[in-house]
């Protein structure tokens, strides 16, 4: 199997599993759907050891993809409805997930052999299903499921593990439980309630529009960049090393301007850059300044992964949870 036809169906296997995932997620629960993907995820992934022929091995690998999508969506927003505001743009902007690039770069070069690297990052991810009695199920989604006990009681094992003093959040849950209960009814939820509206209609296109532009500058962009050193494990770690110090910069300055400005400052950015290297191609300058291209073609990479991360949590907090 050729490296593009891999990357092909892994990639259309993310996509499938987030689609599948997300409504999963929002029917059935956070927590349980994530840990049962990533453990499926994880033994797809070790099982691909035993893989002899490309058929064998684009199946295992279309699976790990499918399961893997679907706990990445979910690893998104759970944390997001756990956490408070002032601290969401710190857990999304500075996308540790993305360090399992490097981290697995690092792996192959000790190991050796795809069989070894498949074997080996399986078999480190089983020790994280354990977090399953630790991390708690969203509030927010057991208040809009109408599972008011339980909500409840996740709300407070997490204030007992504060050692700050909190206030009193009786009067709270059993505020929301008078209002979720007049408000709204329990019901199956699915993708087109993502256009029940006009304005939730108009919104959900602006983001998709938004998304697929933002992915299809960033992968073309990260193409351009894949050749910083000439190390093929090096190569493949730098570019998303570059992309932590900016997006720690996204943390700070969305403090001070908020998201969406934040969003459109880094957006601007890197397109002046990416108009920059048009200029010196339409000059016929090109081939005289490689390094300069390069440059500035890692520089708009890391303006739009800064931008795509203040969009991931600008769409989350822009759907209710019931639909997140």
């Amino acid at each position: 199997m050729s490296t593009d036809n891999g990357l092909t169906v892994i990639l259309i296997a993310l996509v499938l599993g987030a689609l599948i995932g997300g409504i999963m997620a929002d029917t059935l629960g956070r927590r349980p759907i994530m840990f049962i993907a990533m453990g499926l995820a994880l033994s797809f992934q070790i099982t691909m050891v035993t893989a002899e022929t490309c058929l064998v091995y684009a199946t295992l690998r279309a699976l790990c993809g499918i399961f893997s999508g679907c706990f990445l969506v979910i690893s998104i927003v759970l944390p997001l409805e756990v956490i408070g505001r002032r601290w969401r743009d710190f857990c999304v902007c500075l996308w540790v997930w993305m360090l399992g690039l490097p981290v697995l770069s690092i792996e192959s070069i000790i190991v050796g052999g795809w069989r070894n690297t498949a074997l080996t990052s399986g078999i480190v991810g089983l020790p994280f299903l354990g977090f399953y009695f630790l991390v708690p199920e969203s509030a927010r989604w057991l208040t809009c499921t109408q599972k008011f006990a339980k909500a409840e009681s996740s709300i407070k094992e997490m204030i007992s593990c504060n050692t700050r003093a909190v206030p009193d959040v009786l009067e709270l849950c059993d505020d929301t439980r008078l209002y979720v209960m007049s408000t709204s009814h329990p019901r199956r939820h699915t993708y087109l309630d993502l256009f029940h509206t006009s304005t939730v209609g108009r919104w959900t296109v602006a983001v998709l529009y938004t998304w697929s532009v933002g992915c299809f500058v960033y992968c073309n962009l990260l193409n351009q960049v894949d050749s910083l050193t000439g190390n093929q494990h090096l190569d493949m770690i730098l570019p998303f090393l570059l992309d932590l110090p900016i997006c720690l910069s996204a943390v700070i300055i969305n403090k001070c301007i908020g998201r969406r400005w934040c969003m459109f400052l880094y957006a601007v950015s890197s397109g002046f850059s990416m108009f920059c290297v048009l200029i010196l191609h339409m000059m016929g300058d090109l081939h005289r300044y490689p390094y300069m291209i390069t440059a500035l073609a890692a520089f708009s990479k890391m303006g739009i992964g800064a931008a795509l991360a203040l969009l991931t949590l600008i769409t989350a907090e822009s759907f209710p949870t019931v639909v997140r």
